[in-house]
């Protein structure tokens, strides 16, 4: 946002804008594409896919760079990124965090040019990050299919407090528990005095985190879904290659040199494994999802306080549900048709 009462007309606003200024980004077909798995067990459980992030922030410490990573306050229930010089405080930016994250706390550090970072971010924080700081960083971003409004997550916290009873101000929520699988995806909320794990699809906020009504604007009109300014993608390997996968594994996509320079570090820490990268098309959300016509009305009654967030998922959510399932016996009722047809050609 311009104050015009300020602005001398600079520019610096517009050079620095990764979404103005995204000639640099790099196709990702241009990649070379892996699968890892980390060989430790308990780092691979506490993490989403298959720990390629976690390991990747000890290569750089002990690389000697300072990792830029994301967090989850338990105290302001929040995310944010916060410079991390330690190993073990590493295990802190484990699992994803499906809200949006603070990200300007660090950005006094990137203004230090000749410092080493290892930076993680999604694709829009890692382009901003990399106009500020330069080259001297390994940028590693992750997959990212959208970010949700914070008054979601405003309503699901009085949702946990109201259904739930969970009150106690230091709340610790695993947006990707495993410890019930990796594939069947579920929510994790912990207090001193409770523990409630809850299936994607019987979770509000998950469901609308999924049903991709209550996104960001921008998110709709997203410049890096099939190109990148990153050193390294990562994410989730999904598809039928590890469909009877429990643990978790990680799709790791080299971008530039120096990204594959760095993912080969991995191979001390687990199985790393060259693969298609056309997965990454096959798998991943490469292309934007239209604004959805309904999605200012979702905004504004997740912003409504006398709104319960079960109530949004009702009126908004399920019945998005019941169509996509009509459309599957629909789709499976063409198959029996067409084997039908070729049956009887034969």
């Amino acid at each position: 946002v311009v104050d015009n009462n300020l602005c001398t007309s600079c520019g610096v606003c517009q050079k620095v804008c990764p979404l103005i200024n995204n000639k640099e980004a790099i196709p990702l077909n241009r990649g070379i594409l892996y699968s890892f798995k980390n060989a430790d067990s308990n780092e691979l459980m506490n993490s989403s896919s298959g720990g390629a992030g976690f390991v990747l922030g000890k290569v750089g410490i002990h690389e000697g760079a300072s990792v830029i990573g994301c967090v989850f306050d338990q105290i302001k229930q929040e995310a944010v990124h916060i410079c991390i010089t330690e190993t073990d405080k590493l295990k802190d930016t484990q699992g994803s965090k499906y809200i949006q994250s603070r990200f300007f706390d660090v950005m006094h550090e990137l203004s230090l040019k000749n410092n080493l970072y290892y930076i993680f971010g999604l694709p829009c924080q890692i382009a901003a990050a990399k106009k500020i700081h330069g080259n001297n960083a390994i940028y590693i971003e992750l997959i990212c299919h959208g970010v949700p409004t914070y008054n979601a997550y405003k309503k699901y916290k009085e949702y946990l407090r109201r259904v739930h009873k969970i009150e106690d101000p230091h709340i610790n929520v695993i947006f990707r528990d495993k410890s019930k699988g990796w594939r069947e995806r579920f929510i994790k909320v912990e207090s001193k005095t409770k523990s409630v794990c809850t299936h994607q699809f019987k979770d509000p906020y998950f469901m609308i985190f999924e049903s991709t009504l209550a996104f960001s604007k921008v998110c709709y009109e997203c410049p890096f879904r099939n190109r990148s300014q990153a050193d390294i993608r990562i994410g989730d390997y999904w598809g039928t290659k590890y469909l009877s996968d429990t643990t978790g594994m990680s799709m790791v996509l080299s971008l530039t040199e120096k990204g594959e320079k760095t993912i080969q570090f991995l191979k001390k820490y687990g199985v790393l494994e060259t693969t298609d990268v056309k997965d990454m098309f096959r798998w991943q959300q490469i292309e934007n999802a239209p604004t959805p016509l309904i999605r200012d009305e979702v905004l504004t009654k997740l912003k409504d306080d006398s709104t319960h967030i079960e109530n949004v998922v009702l009126d908004y959510i399920m019945p998005l549900h019941k169509e996509k399932i009509s459309n599957r016996k629909k789709e499976k009722m063409i198959k029996r048709i067409k084997k039908i047809i070729r049956g009887s050609k034969e």
